[in-house]
């Protein structure tokens, strides 16, 4: 099931996730938790129209303002 992308943008690397079929977030590749888990740098936010509008990360951009100068990538799961 494909329900994650990959999204490279500005020499970093972003995963943009659901969680649970819930909500949405965008998380740091670049970064790991203690258990080796991608950390967030988004809110959770129910609606994928305000996911793709959220800003996250330093720059504080959306994927929406980002969308035009990344490339994005099917995470998929076996």
């Amino acid at each position: 099931m494909n329900h994650s992308v990959y999204m490279d943008v500005d020499g970093a690397s972003y995963y943009l996730s659901d969680v649970n079929d819930s909500y949405w977030r965008v998380q740091d590749t670049a970064q790991l938790n203690e258990k080796g888990h991608y950390v967030d740098c988004s809110e959770l936010v129910p609606l994928l129209s305000e996911f793709l509008d959220l800003p996250f990360g330093e720059q504080g951009k959306s994927v929406n303002a980002l969308f035009d100068d990344a490339t994005f990538y099917a995470s998929v799961k076996k």
